[in-house]
């Protein structure tokens, strides 16, 4: 969408406690946005297929603060592969303050990650997390578990790390 009732809105709106638009969260996005993630501090992740925000760099995953800007803080570096073989579909920040991205892709940073990748809150792929496989379809939901390290991921796939699975997985870290 690049409208909210009449009023500009690019890809991306906050709107307040009546449902008006916020016009104090502006931001300029150059394509879909597919995901956003609540992150501490009222910033918000985004992901899809944009390369731009305000007219910045963002290889289709950014950290925006409570106006709309580009929090600099948080870089992809090269993100996921371009084209079709480079979507992220799913986000999530963890309890541990790392952040989950989960979409159609097979290297993002230059670093092989098939299908999801765990990146520190600055945004670097973690090296304390690495799938020793591919996920074999897609991730829709993740869900933080109460009282424990640990993230239920939902979606549409029978094999993630090497391990089968039905559509459901617990991830542990």
């Amino acid at each position: 969408f690049t409208k909210y009732h009449d009023k500009p809105a690019n890809r991306i709106a906050r709107l307040d406690q009546r449902g008006q638009l916020d016009n104090s969260f502006s931001a300029d996005i150059d394509n879909t946005v597919y995901t956003v993630a609540a992150m501490p501090g009222n910033k918000y992740l985004v992901a899809g297929l944009f390369l731009k925000v305000n007219g910045g760099t963002a290889r289709k995953v950014a950290v925006l603060n409570s106006t709309g800007a580009i929090d600099k803080s948080f870089s992809v570096g090269d993100g996921p592969l371009d084209g079709a073989n480079g979507i992220i579909s799913t986000a999530a920040r963890l309890k541990n303050g790392k952040i989950f991205l989960a979409g159609g892709f097979d290297l993002f940073s230059g670093m092989k990650r098939s299908g999801t990748v765990i990146l520190d809150e600055d945004g670097k792929v973690s090296q304390q997390f690495n799938n020793l496989g591919p996920i074999s379809g897609g991730i829709s939901q993740l869900l933080n578990m109460p009282n424990t390290n640990a993230t239920l991921v939902v979606g549409y796939f029978n094999k993630y790390d090497l391990q089968s699975f039905n559509r459901i997985a617990l991830l542990r870290y």
